[in-house]
């Protein structure tokens, strides 16, 4: 008897939260940036302070850092901020 294990490759992805925050970013920051330019990377990104709050665009966010094939892990986390919400990368 032959036994195959079959393994698909899928990207990681964070599920949102159970409840989205409601309002615009009020702070958009990024950890760990050793060897990036941030500026590069708020390029990347896309997402600035005022923007409306997405989950779906927080999540295409990480998808075109990962693709810059600069970060081997990329995420984000957000947090209540002063009038909106605070998006930590």
């Amino acid at each position: 008897m032959v036994s195959l294990t079959v393994v698909l490759w899928a990207p990681v992805v964070r599920l949102a939260a159970q409840e989205e925050p409601a309002g615009t970013i009020s702070e958009v920051e990024f950890i760990g940036l050793d060897r990036t330019d941030e500026v590069y990377v708020r390029d990347v990104v896309r997402v600035k302070v005022g923007d409306r709050f997405e989950v779906a665009s927080l999540e295409a966010a990480v998808a075109r850092l990962l693709r810059t094939g600069r970060f081997f892990s990329a995420s984000y986390d957000t947090q209540p901020g002063d009038g909106g919400v605070r998006v930590v990368f």
